[in-house]
Protein backbone atom coordinates (compact mmCIF):
# COMPACT_ATOMS: atom_id res chain seq x y z
CA UNK A 1 0.00 0.00 0.00
CA UNK A 2 1.89 2.61 -1.59
CA UNK A 3 -0.41 5.39 0.07
CA UNK A 4 -0.88 9.19 -0.24
CA UNK A 5 1.08 12.41 0.72
CA UNK A 6 4.66 13.06 0.57
CA UNK A 7 5.58 9.84 1.52
CA UNK A 8 3.60 8.47 -0.31
CA UNK A 9 5.49 9.67 -3.71
CA UNK A 10 8.80 9.66 -2.18
CA UNK A 11 7.65 6.07 -2.10
CA UNK A 12 7.01 6.07 -5.69
CA UNK A 13 10.25 7.38 -6.32
CA UNK A 14 12.26 5.07 -4.59
CA UNK A 15 10.69 2.61 -6.67
CA UNK A 16 11.51 4.36 -10.09
CA UNK A 17 15.13 4.45 -8.46
CA UNK A 18 15.43 0.75 -7.55
CA UNK A 19 14.40 0.14 -11.25
CA UNK A 20 16.38 2.31 -12.87
CA UNK A 21 19.71 0.92 -10.89
CA UNK A 22 18.29 -2.69 -11.01
CA UNK A 23 17.73 -2.55 -15.33
CA UNK A 24 21.07 -0.65 -15.70
CA UNK A 25 23.03 -2.96 -13.34
CA UNK A 26 21.56 -6.52 -12.29
CA UNK A 27 18.53 -6.86 -14.83
CA UNK A 28 18.41 -9.40 -17.48
CA UNK A 29 19.00 -6.27 -20.00
CA UNK A 30 21.66 -4.27 -18.02
CA UNK A 31 24.87 -5.51 -20.90
CA UNK A 32 22.84 -4.05 -23.07
CA UNK A 33 22.18 -0.29 -22.39
CA UNK A 34 24.96 2.50 -22.17
CA UNK A 35 25.39 2.88 -17.63
CA UNK A 36 26.20 0.92 -14.86
CA UNK A 37 24.71 2.22 -11.71
CA UNK A 38 27.09 2.38 -8.67
CA UNK A 39 25.75 3.59 -6.06
CA UNK A 40 22.49 5.41 -5.02
CA UNK A 41 21.74 8.20 -2.57
CA UNK A 42 25.77 9.87 -3.06
CA UNK A 43 26.73 12.43 -0.49
CA UNK A 44 29.68 14.92 -1.05
CA UNK A 45 29.38 18.00 1.73
CA UNK A 46 25.76 19.20 1.20
CA UNK A 47 24.63 17.63 -2.11
CA UNK A 48 23.18 14.92 -2.43
CA UNK A 49 22.60 12.60 -6.12
CA UNK A 50 20.20 10.17 -6.11
CA UNK A 51 22.65 7.73 -8.53
CA UNK A 52 25.38 7.39 -9.08
CA UNK A 53 27.44 5.29 -11.91
CA UNK A 54 29.79 5.18 -15.10
CA UNK A 55 28.65 5.61 -18.69
CA UNK A 56 30.14 2.97 -20.89
CA UNK A 57 28.07 2.66 -24.50
CA UNK A 58 27.25 -0.54 -24.97
CA UNK A 59 28.41 -0.21 -28.76
CA UNK A 60 30.95 -3.46 -28.92
CA UNK A 61 33.98 -1.41 -30.56
CA UNK A 62 33.24 0.89 -27.16
CA UNK A 63 33.19 -1.86 -24.57
CA UNK A 64 36.50 -2.94 -26.31
CA UNK A 65 38.34 0.34 -24.72
CA UNK A 66 38.31 -0.15 -20.67
CA UNK A 67 39.89 3.43 -19.91
CA UNK A 68 36.90 5.45 -21.78
CA UNK A 69 34.19 5.81 -18.78
CA UNK A 70 32.27 8.72 -18.02
CA UNK A 71 31.13 9.42 -14.27
CA UNK A 72 27.71 10.05 -14.88
CA UNK A 73 24.98 11.56 -11.81
CA UNK A 74 21.78 11.21 -11.90
CA UNK A 75 18.58 12.73 -10.26
CA UNK A 76 15.17 11.00 -10.10
CA UNK A 77 11.92 12.85 -10.28
CA UNK A 78 8.50 11.15 -9.99
CA UNK A 79 5.69 13.45 -11.48
CA UNK A 80 5.52 17.10 -11.66
CA UNK A 81 5.43 18.12 -7.65
CA UNK A 82 9.04 17.11 -7.65
CA UNK A 83 10.04 19.41 -9.92
CA UNK A 84 10.12 22.69 -7.80
CA UNK A 85 10.41 23.43 -4.31
CA UNK A 86 13.16 23.12 -1.84
CA UNK A 87 14.38 20.04 -3.62
CA UNK A 88 13.33 20.92 -6.96
CA UNK A 89 15.69 20.90 -10.21
CA UNK A 90 16.94 24.42 -9.22
CA UNK A 91 18.70 23.44 -5.86
CA UNK A 92 19.68 19.94 -7.63
CA UNK A 93 21.60 21.67 -10.83
CA UNK A 94 22.93 24.49 -8.07
CA UNK A 95 24.78 21.55 -6.31
CA UNK A 96 26.04 19.91 -9.37
CA UNK A 97 27.83 23.33 -11.07
CA UNK A 98 29.48 23.77 -8.07
CA UNK A 99 30.14 20.06 -7.82
CA UNK A 100 32.02 20.28 -11.78
CA UNK A 101 34.13 23.49 -10.38
CA UNK A 102 35.49 21.72 -7.75
CA UNK A 103 38.02 19.20 -9.58
CA UNK A 104 39.67 18.39 -6.44
CA UNK A 105 36.46 16.80 -5.51
CA UNK A 106 35.82 15.22 -8.86
CA UNK A 107 38.99 13.50 -9.21
CA UNK A 108 38.42 11.90 -5.36
CA UNK A 109 34.81 10.67 -6.26
CA UNK A 110 36.23 9.19 -9.91
CA UNK A 111 38.61 7.31 -7.87
CA UNK A 112 35.96 6.06 -5.13
CA UNK A 113 33.55 4.90 -8.10
CA UNK A 114 36.32 2.94 -9.40
CA UNK A 115 37.07 1.40 -6.17
CA UNK A 116 33.16 0.66 -6.23
CA UNK A 117 33.03 -1.19 -9.32
CA UNK A 118 35.88 -3.87 -8.27
CA UNK A 119 34.33 -4.37 -4.97
CA UNK A 120 31.01 -5.10 -6.65
CA UNK A 121 32.78 -7.12 -9.25
CA UNK A 122 34.79 -8.82 -6.61
CA UNK A 123 31.49 -9.59 -4.82
CA UNK A 124 29.96 -11.03 -8.07
CA UNK A 125 26.50 -8.80 -7.40
CA UNK A 126 26.43 -7.21 -10.80
CA UNK A 127 24.47 -9.05 -14.11
CA UNK A 128 26.30 -11.98 -14.82
CA UNK A 129 26.43 -10.85 -18.63
CA UNK A 130 28.48 -8.16 -17.39
CA UNK A 131 31.39 -10.29 -16.66
CA UNK A 132 32.81 -10.37 -19.69
CA UNK A 133 33.30 -7.31 -19.96
CA UNK A 134 34.69 -7.12 -16.54
CA UNK A 135 36.90 -9.38 -16.94
CA UNK A 136 39.25 -10.46 -13.78
CA UNK A 137 38.38 -7.24 -12.50
CA UNK A 138 37.19 -8.62 -9.17
CA UNK A 139 40.19 -11.00 -8.84
CA UNK A 140 42.37 -7.69 -9.68
CA UNK A 141 41.10 -6.34 -6.78
CA UNK A 142 41.36 -8.97 -4.97
CA UNK A 143 45.20 -9.28 -5.90
CA UNK A 144 45.56 -6.11 -4.88
CA UNK A 145 44.62 -6.01 -0.97
CA UNK A 146 47.26 -8.75 -1.09
CA UNK A 147 49.80 -6.46 -2.68
CA UNK A 148 50.41 -9.05 -5.59
CA UNK A 149 48.28 -7.46 -8.58
CA UNK A 150 48.86 -9.40 -11.91
CA UNK A 151 51.28 -7.98 -14.36
CA UNK A 152 48.07 -7.34 -16.91
CA UNK A 153 46.16 -5.93 -14.61
CA UNK A 154 46.39 -2.61 -16.76
CA UNK A 155 44.92 -4.00 -19.46
CA UNK A 156 42.18 -5.40 -17.05
CA UNK A 157 41.25 -2.49 -15.51
CA UNK A 158 38.36 -0.11 -16.06
CA UNK A 159 39.23 3.40 -15.37
CA UNK A 160 36.45 6.42 -15.71
CA UNK A 161 38.57 9.03 -18.10
CA UNK A 162 39.39 12.18 -16.18
CA UNK A 163 39.58 14.24 -20.04
CA UNK A 164 35.25 13.62 -19.52
CA UNK A 165 33.59 16.71 -17.89
CA UNK A 166 30.85 15.02 -15.38
CA UNK A 167 27.48 14.58 -16.48
CA UNK A 168 24.27 15.30 -14.66
CA UNK A 169 21.08 13.75 -16.18
CA UNK A 170 17.29 14.20 -14.94
CA UNK A 171 15.40 11.21 -15.15
CA UNK A 172 11.48 12.31 -15.12
CA UNK A 173 9.57 9.38 -14.52
CA UNK A 174 5.71 10.39 -15.64
CA UNK A 175 6.27 13.68 -16.25
CA UNK A 176 2.91 15.50 -18.36
CA UNK A 177 4.44 17.60 -21.03
CA UNK A 178 1.66 19.42 -21.28
CA UNK A 179 2.02 21.13 -17.45
CA UNK A 180 3.95 24.02 -17.39
CA UNK A 181 5.81 23.93 -14.24
CA UNK A 182 8.77 22.45 -15.80
CA UNK A 183 9.07 25.49 -17.46
CA UNK A 184 8.91 27.81 -14.45
CA UNK A 185 11.54 26.22 -13.26
CA UNK A 186 14.06 26.21 -15.70
CA UNK A 187 13.25 29.53 -16.22
CA UNK A 188 14.23 30.33 -12.97
CA UNK A 189 17.64 28.00 -13.53
CA UNK A 190 18.48 29.96 -16.91
CA UNK A 191 17.88 33.23 -14.45
CA UNK A 192 20.89 31.85 -12.81
CA UNK A 193 23.22 30.35 -15.32
CA UNK A 194 24.55 30.86 -18.29
CA UNK A 195 24.18 27.90 -21.16
CA UNK A 196 28.18 27.23 -20.90
CA UNK A 197 27.35 26.52 -16.94
CA UNK A 198 24.61 23.83 -17.82
CA UNK A 199 25.91 22.32 -21.19
CA UNK A 200 26.72 19.11 -19.35
CA UNK A 201 23.31 18.58 -17.66
CA UNK A 202 20.52 16.19 -19.94
CA UNK A 203 16.97 14.96 -19.51
CA UNK A 204 16.88 11.37 -20.05
CA UNK A 205 14.78 9.34 -22.24
CA UNK A 206 14.09 5.22 -21.96
CA UNK A 207 13.55 2.85 -24.02
CA UNK A 208 9.70 2.85 -24.74
CA UNK A 209 8.05 2.40 -21.13
CA UNK A 210 11.39 0.70 -19.92
CA UNK A 211 13.97 2.03 -17.34
CA UNK A 212 16.81 1.06 -19.53
CA UNK A 213 19.09 4.06 -20.19
CA UNK A 214 19.98 3.64 -23.85
CA UNK A 215 21.76 6.55 -25.05
CA UNK A 216 24.00 5.71 -28.00
CA UNK A 217 22.59 4.69 -31.17
CA UNK A 218 24.17 4.92 -34.94
CA UNK A 219 22.22 5.64 -37.68
CA UNK A 220 22.79 3.02 -41.32
CA UNK A 221 26.26 5.81 -42.24
CA UNK A 222 26.97 4.38 -38.21
CA UNK A 223 27.20 8.23 -37.27
CA UNK A 224 26.75 8.70 -33.78
CA UNK A 225 23.02 9.70 -32.45
CA UNK A 226 21.99 11.02 -28.74
CA UNK A 227 18.72 10.02 -27.73
CA UNK A 228 19.01 12.00 -24.79
CA UNK A 229 18.20 15.75 -24.80
CA UNK A 230 20.33 18.63 -23.31
CA UNK A 231 19.15 21.23 -20.74
CA UNK A 232 19.57 23.78 -23.00
CA UNK A 233 18.02 22.35 -25.58
CA UNK A 234 15.29 21.27 -23.65
CA UNK A 235 14.44 24.58 -22.28
CA UNK A 236 13.97 26.16 -25.62
CA UNK A 237 11.81 23.72 -26.76
CA UNK A 238 9.57 24.61 -23.51
CA UNK A 239 10.32 28.48 -24.26
CA UNK A 240 8.32 27.78 -27.46
CA UNK A 241 6.10 25.72 -25.46
CA UNK A 242 5.18 28.24 -22.52
CA UNK A 243 6.80 31.64 -23.17
CA UNK A 244 4.24 33.87 -24.06
CA UNK A 245 5.54 37.00 -25.53
CA UNK A 246 5.47 40.51 -24.57
CA UNK A 247 3.12 41.88 -27.15
CA UNK A 248 0.69 38.89 -26.29
CA UNK A 249 0.67 40.00 -22.33
CA UNK A 250 0.04 43.90 -23.25
CA UNK A 251 -2.91 42.56 -25.47
CA UNK A 252 -4.77 40.33 -22.83
CA UNK A 253 -4.13 43.23 -20.23
CA UNK A 254 -5.67 46.02 -22.45
CA UNK A 255 -8.37 43.91 -23.40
Amino acid sequence: NIGAGAKGKQKLEQDAQQAIVRENSYGKLANSTDYFCLDTEYTYDNARFDIIGIEWPSDKDARKIRSDCRLTFFEVKYGDGAIDGDAGLLKHIKDFVALSKNQVAIASIKQDMELVLKQKCALQILNNNAYKYFKNLGQIYLDSLKNNPPASSPNLDITINSEYPIEYIFLLVNHDPASSKMFAELDKVFQQFNPQELENIYIATASELGYGLYRRNKDKNKKAIDRFISLNDYYQELTSLFHKPQSQNLEKEQQ
